[in-house]
Order: C-alpha cells, then structure tokens, then sequence
C-alpha cells in the first residue's frame, strides 16, 4: 500500500512536466484523512442531432437545472503541501428536452458516479491564526452516465472525466 501514492505522484509530475526529486517515505495514520463534500453542479445545456440508420431522427435541445454533488474522498500526504486522493462522487440534475424539428418537450434527469484519482497542493497556513489553508489541484478518472427521459432509461455509458479543484479550508 505504501507504493501506491507515491507511484501515482510520480506519474502525475510526470504528466504535468513538473521537475524536482520525489523521495519515498513511510505514511502514518496522522497523515491519512477522509472528507465528505457536497454542492452544487451546473450541467451544460446541449443541442444534439439523433439520428438512426444515418437518417436523422430527432434534434434534441437539452436545458438543464442546478443539480447537486455528494462524495467521500480519502487521501494521504506525501509532503506537507502536497496530497494525492481517490474520490468517489454521485451527481444529478434534471432537464427538460425539447425536439427543435418537431416542438414535443420531456422532462428527465442525467446522474453520474465518478471515481477520481486527485493531486492537490495545500498553501502553507493563512490568516493571524493560520489556521485557513487554501488549496488547489485537479483529477483524472472516469464517470458512469444515466439519463432518462419521457419515461424511458437510455443506456449508461461511462466516459473519461476531469476536474479542477480550488477550496479555501481551515484546520
């Protein structure tokens, strides 16, 4: 278990073109931590065009609501300023589809569970306290998309995903 952060952070300086020594050490329980997160999400609305046996069947126009976001992330540092962590995520938000040729209008819902590798860097306490630690990074992984509509499931599909992360956290 102890490889595993320290193989990824290397695949990740790696990746971002980064330059520095990476040097192996031992983790500790101390260093280890779990969050819980929540929030909201604003998904893209989406024209589309449907077609089936290459004639066009549909001109689907996707406008989406706020929706919302739970996860559960557990991490470790590998320096002080610097965490790698596997996230999980659920997301969902719902819609209205519009066919833009034939006017007909549905009401559905699109949800997502996303698995996420993350690298972050932690600043270096804030504040006369110290104590607010802001911190920034980004994750690679992939997410398992549902959308149904007008009462019908269409099949799942799961796609590539990223994210970037900036927060500002206290300790």
């Amino acid at each position: 278990m102890k490889q595993i952060p320290l193989t990824a952070a290397m695949a990740f300086a790696a990746l971002a073109g980064g330059t520095g020594t990476l040097s192996a050490q031992a983790f500790s329980l101390e260093e280890a931590y779990v969050k819980g997160f929540g929030g909201a999400t604003w998904p893209s609305d989406l024209d589309s065009t449907l077609t089936e046996d290459g004639t066009q069947i549909a001109l689907p126009s996707f406008d989406h609501d706020t929706g919302y976001t739970l996860g559960v992330a557990v991490g470790a540092s590998v320096t002080p300023n610097f965490l790698m962590e596997i996230e999980y995520a659920y997301r969902k938000a719902d819609f209205t589809v519009t066919d833009r040729a034939e006017g007909d209008r549905a009401d559905g819902d699109t949800s997502a569970n996303a698995f996420m590798f993350n690298a972050l860097y932690m600043f270096d306490g804030m504040g006369a306290t110290g104590t607010v630690r802001p911190y920034f990074g980004g994750g690679i992984g992939g997410a398992n998309v549902d959308v149904s509509a007008g009462g019908q499931d269409f099949d799942t599909d799961t796609v590539f995903a990223y994210q970037l992360i900036g927060v500002s956290a206290t300790s």
